[in-house]
């Protein structure tokens, strides 16, 4: 099998996901750069909600083990997305709305970043947003539904915040990726950048 089919079948399986592959033909550099023909071979059929890594493994006819160790290091490139429920670890295909995202951040300035910015870059301004075209309301927007919503923020006291923290058995405060990545990418690698508004 030839390189560019593997690339193929590995965009016509990312199509069968909730965003797809608008301009398939303008996001395969993306997906060159971001993924080795051994990773879209691999990840073509994987499902997009994690499924547990024993069903993974009698799909894929890999040993659990050594498939665990190749998708916590795709996890870890964010291609990925891993997680654990009841003792089991799941993992599922992050789609090419989320593969936008996942790279460069934050700040990053290591080779992949500097490989992947550039077409992702491009496609940006080619068919990335193309699903977005026919949304008369954009996403985080005001939606006119003309009625008075009451506001029921409180400022609430230190005391009550640190018991909100600490039900909880970990937590994460970080930067907005959509926003983060496309200004970092920008004006760490130096290229036209993606521009969010």
């Amino acid at each position: 099998m030839g390189k560019e089919d593997v690339y193929g079948r590995f965009v016509a399986w990312l199509k069968q996901s909730w965003y797809g592959v608008s301009q398939p033909e303008e996001a395969l550099p993306l997906i060159r750069a971001r993924y080795t023909k051994e990773e879209a071979a691999l990840l073509t059929g994987i499902p997009f909600a994690p499924k547990p890594l024993a069903e993974l493994a009698a799909q894929k006819e890999i040993d659990p083990e050594r498939l665990r160790e190749i998708l916590d290091c795709m996890a870890q490139k964010g291609l990925v997305y891993r997680d654990e429920k009841k003792g089991s670890l799941r993992y599922g295909l992050n789609d090419i709305f989320f593969g936008m995202r996942a790279f460069g951040w934050p700040g990053r300035t290591d080779e992949p970043s500097r490989t992947v910015a550039p077409p992702a870059n491009h496609y940006w301004e080619h068919g990335f947003l193309d699903p977005w075209e026919p949304v008369r309301e954009k996403g985080l927007r005001v939606l006119p539904i003309g009625e008075t919503i009451e506001d029921t923020r409180e400022v609430r006291p230190y005391e009550d915040v640190v018991r909100l923290l600490d039900s909880f058995n970990y937590f994460v405060v970080t930067v907005c990726p959509c926003k983060d990545v496309a200004i970092s990418v920008e004006k760490s690698v130096g290229l036209p950048g993606i521009h969010i508004s």
